[in-house]
């Protein structure tokens, strides 16, 4: 007994003093207030150092498992911004009737090169609908061989890229009804394809994210759970001698911070290697399809995003485990 009281006291000496229910105020205000929590923030890195393999292991671990999901929002929002890109380059062809002659078809390329929602527009004669045949399929179709040109005018819109699958559909039925048009042609079916496997990329990116943020707890939990048995002893000592549960909580809810922080700092910084490996490669396949398209980095909102999502997990983890440490404690 007199052994335990004096670990107790000595215990007590080399610890700082736990604050009072009353008021923080009481101990010196809220400069003091600030300057424990600073005090205590650099003592839970340090602890970081004391078992630095063990502490890099599970940055490690949670670094690469916040990059899977975070990794795949970022190629979702690429992807999403390269329908975008073709949205705005998507044409509505406009065939004409074999009735109609040049100069009514220039009127009405004319005519429609004023709306507002056309960005670009290009006009094809019936001698150069079957030039542009024969430059595309490599076969030559003389004419002295057919009673007539077989293939009609063309008038070739491109909308602007603000315009979404909707308003072209909502285009090109309009002009469908055109007294000089015989069919309108707009491929829109492999878009929509895309934005539909974009979407169910999003709930699986969800999931992800979910699941492996709950492996993240588990992990902080585990590695919080072993320094508390290192200090538990100190931690019975300090509940004897009146110290609150906020003033044991603190230090291993930086800790946790610390992982936390840290760890998103790892997937942000492999997400955007793995972004700059990329970028080389999607550049080269964008100019054969003749797009300027390039990978985007993450956007800033995204990367506090992450930082504040990892931060409380860690804090989240530190709180659970001190709190069921401290409720076994108190059974006893």
């Amino acid at each position: 007994m007199a052994a335990y009281s004096a670990a107790a006291i000595l215990v007590v000496r080399t610890m700082p003093s736990p604050p009072l229910k009353k008021n923080s105020y009481s101990q010196g205000g809220f400069k003091h207030y600030l300057t424990e929590h600073q005090q205590t923030a650099g003592e839970s890195i340090d602890q970081l150092w004391i078992k630095p393999f063990g502490s890099l292991m599970t940055i490690l671990l949670i670094g690469l498992s916040l990059s899977l999901p975070l990794a795949l929002i970022v190629m979702l929002e690429n992807g999403d911004k390269l329908v975008g890109s073709w949205e705005g380059q998507s044409k509505v062809s406009l065939f004409m009737k074999m009735d109609v002659s040049e100069q009514s078809g220039l009127a009405l390329s004319q005519r429609l090169a004023l709306r507002s929602e056309v960005r670009k527009l290009r006009y094809l004669s019936k001698e150069q609908s079957l030039k542009e045949f024969e430059s595309s399929s490599g076969i030559s179709v003389p004419l002295a061989l057919l009673d007539e040109n077989p293939l009609p005018a063309v008038i070739i819109l491109e909308a602007k890229a603000s315009s979404s699958p909707d308003d072209l559909s909502r285009l090109r039925d309009e002009l469908s009804l055109l007294p000089e048009v015989e069919y309108a042609q707009l491929d829109l079916l492999w878009m929509k394809r895309l934005q539909a496997m974009l979407q169910i990329g999003v709930h699986l990116a969800q999931v992800l994210a979910l699941i492996l943020a709950l492996v993240v707890l588990f992990v902080v939990m585990n590695t919080l759970k072993l320094l508390i048995e290192h200090r538990r002893n100190e931690i019975e000592i300090t509940l004897l001698v009146g110290g609150s549960h906020a003033y044991i909580r603190r230090p291993f809810l930086y800790l946790g911070l610390w992982y936390g922080l840290f760890g998103g700092l790892l997937a942000v910084t492999v997400v955007e290697l793995l972004l700059w490996w990329l970028e080389s490669p999607v550049a080269r396949m964008s100019s054969l399809y003749d797009s300027s398209f390039q990978v985007q980095s993450m956007p800033l909102s995204l990367f506090f995003q992450v930082l504040l999502f990892s931060s409380l997990l860690g804090v989240m983890a530190a709180w659970l485990e001190v709190g069921m440490h401290l409720r076994r404690a108190l059974a006893k």
